[in-house]
C-alpha cells in the first residue's frame, strides 16, 4: 500500500501496482520471542581462539583468506557490522589518515561513519590490497566486481562452529562482544557507542560531524587491539 501511494515511486514504478486495500500479514501473530534483543557475546578466551584459528588454522578449516580477513577486520574495528565491512570500497580507505569511512548509503543511521584504523587493521587491508581485483576490499571470488555476500561469512562461521567446541555465535555477536568486553577493559559506554556509530540525540550530534571524537575513538580501538594482541601472543 505504501508503494502504490508513495510519490517517489509514481514516475518510475507506476506500471507496477499491488492494489492492496488491507495488510495481508495482519493475521500473523507477532513473534515476540524473536524480536528480543540478543544478549550473546564471545568471551575473551573465545575471541582469542577464533582470532588464532583465523590466522593459523588451515589443516582442517576450509575458509578463504578473503573471508578470514573480513571477519578479522570486523572484530578489530570494534564490531562493525559485517554488511558494512564487505561493502566497503577501496575509495573509502585513507591510509594517510589511517581511517575507513562507512558510507551513508550502507550505514544503518544513514550518516557516514568514520572508523580509525589501528596497526592490525592496516595490516589486514594491505594484505587485501595485494590481491585487489575490483572496487571492493572484500569481493566475490566468482565475480571480483561485486562485494562479498554476508552469507559467505555466515556459512564460514557455521563450518567453523562445526569444527570446534566453541559456543554457538554468529557474526552479529561481534558487535555485542566489543560492547561488553570493551567495558571490561575500561572503555566508557559513550566511546564504545561512538566507535560503533550509534546515533546520539544531543544538539552537537544532530549537527553531525563525521570526524567528531576521532581521537577518542582511535585511542579506544588501540586499547581494544592491545587487549586482543597481548593475549594472542601468550
Amino acid at each position: 500500500m505504501k508503494h502504490d501511494n508513495d510519490p517517489a515511486n509514481y514516475n518510475e514504478m507506476k506500471h507496477i501496482t499491488f492494489g492492496l486495500d488491507s495488510n495481508p500479514v495482519t493475521a500473523i501473530p507477532v513473534q515476540t520471542h524473536a524480536e528480543k534483543p540478543g544478549d550473546h557475546f564471545l568471551s575473551f578466551s573465545e575471541v582469542y581462539q577464533l582470532w588464532n584459528d583465523l590466522e593459523c588454522r588451515y589443516h582442517d578449516l576450509k575458509m578463504h583468506r578473503n573471508t578470514r580477513n573480513a571477519i578479522r577486520l570486523a572484530i578489530v574495528l570494534g564490531g562493525q557490522r559485517p554488511y558494512e565491512v564487505v561493502n566497503t570500497l577501496w575509495s573509502d580507505v585513507n591510509f594517510d589518515d589511517a581511517t575507513l569511512t562507512v558510507r551513508a548509503e550502507i550505514f544503518k543511521t544513514a550518516h557516514a561513519h568514520v572508523v580509525p584504523l589501528t596497526d592490525t587493521a592496516i595490516d589486514i587491508l594491505k594484505e587485501q590490497l595485494k590481491n585487489k581485483q575490483g572496487p571492493f576490499i572484500f569481493f566475490k571470488t566468482s565475480n571480483p566486481q561485486e562485494a562479498m555476500s554476508t552469507n559467505t561469512i555466515a556459512q564460514a562461521l557455521a563450518r567453523y562452529r562445526d569444527k570446534t567446541e566453541i559456543r554457538y555465535f554468529n557474526a552479529r555477536d561481534f558487535r555485542r562482544t566489543f560492547k561488553t568486553l570493551g567495558g571490561q577493559i575500561g572503555l566508557s559506554k559513550e566511546i564504545r557507542d561512538r566507535v560503533q556509530g550509534h546515533a546520539f540525540n544531543d544538539v552537537s550530534s544532530k549537527h553531525y560531524d563525521r570526524y567528531s571524537y576521532l581521537k577518542e575513538k582511535r585511542e579506544a580501538l588501540e586499547t581494544w587491539e592491545k587487549a586482543l594482541r597481548l593475549k594472542t601472543l601468550k
